[in-house]
């Protein structure tokens, strides 16, 4: 029988994965949404369009996202068979399961087509976005450098690309060390200066911050979906709860973290207690809510007491 501290060993290795992939995954973004606002600015020109001309570059708007953010999203979600090997090498190392079945495969690809779509959702709302604000800016005579300047931002917000050298500067300086918690406090001076020397939106309802935050939980919620079929498929009726405990931390993950629960009891928690950020769908699946970092482990009550 393996011990606790063989269990919680495998579970966290797994979690610095899931963490891994995370920040390779943001940090790919990044560079993608900036090939999106070149390919944009291409796209559009330089000089005033008329409604008609603008109502027709919807379609070259489309292929740009197709071919760079939705390129990036898809091979993403492919990688994701990589977390999905990983759990059910773990849960043979603890003696539940006996290997990656035939199964296992249309369960990813299943789970991996839901991810997806998310993905895709965000593309639609942007492709709506992007090309209805040319097209309202053509009929309003406004000058193309305020209408590809407003593209941009509604691509990548406060750091989208800028002719001024200082403003790029501390673009670039954020993409690079935004996941690296010892760059933390030099990161939020320069998100900082980008709002106030650079006028940039602080707010910024943009495809950046929609896509980032998919990124973080379609993998996760991926893994949780994934460790929730292979539970019910091993058998395994309890899950503990991993993670660690930060200033933004959800009462719910509060009180949970390093406990030991029935998946009943899980659910009747899920199903009483109410709180902010808390998302639709199953609790094993999206956890404290969006932007969670914790997961539900599978695990036998004698492996972990």
């Amino acid at each position: 029988m393996p011990s606790a501290a063989q269990v919680d060993r495998l579970w966290a290795a797994h979690e610095r994965l899931i963490e891994g992939l995370d920040e390779t995954h943001g940090a790919n973004l990044a560079t993608v949404l900036e090939e999106l606002e070149r390919q944009i600015e291409k796209a559009v020109g330089s000089r005033e369009l008329t409604p008609e001309e603008a109502i027709k570059k919807r379609v070259v708007i489309e292929a740009a996202i197709r071919g760079t953010f939705l390129n990036w999203a898809h091979e993403t979600v492919n990688e994701y068979e990589v977390p999905a090997r990983n759990v059910v090498t773990l849960l043979e190392k603890l003696g539940a399961i006996e290997g990656w079945t035939p199964q296992d495969a249309v369960t990813v690809n299943q789970l991996k087509r839901v991810s997806f779509s998310g993905y895709q959702d965000i593309a639609e709302r942007y492709l709506n976005i992007l090309s209805n604000g040319l097209y309202m800016n053509s009929l309003t005579g406004r000058p193309m450098s305020d209408t590809v300047r407003e593209m941009r931002q509604a691509i990548n917000g406060v750091y989208a690309r800028s002719d001024s050298v200082e403003a790029q500067r501390l673009v670039d300086f954020i993409n690079e060390h935004r996941a690296d918690p010892d760059f933390e406090e030099e990161v939020a001076k320069a998100t900082e200066r980008l709002h106030t020397e650079f006028a940039r939106d602080a707010a910024g309802n943009n495809l950046r911050k929609y896509a980032y935050q998919q990124t973080h939980d379609a993998i996760r919620q991926f893994n949780g979906s994934f460790v929730a079929a292979q539970a019910e498929a091993a058998g395994l009726s309890h899950f503990k709860y991993y993670g660690d405990i930060i200033s933004t931390s959800r009462p719910f993950c509060r009180n949970l973290i390093g406990k030991v629960l029935s998946k009943e009891e899980v659910e009747q928690k899920w199903a009483e207690e109410s709180w902010a950020g808390k998302a639709p769908g199953s609790p094993f699946e999206v956890r404290g809510g969006y932007n969670c970092r914790h997961n539900f482990a599978p695990v036998k009550p004698e492996w972990v007491n």
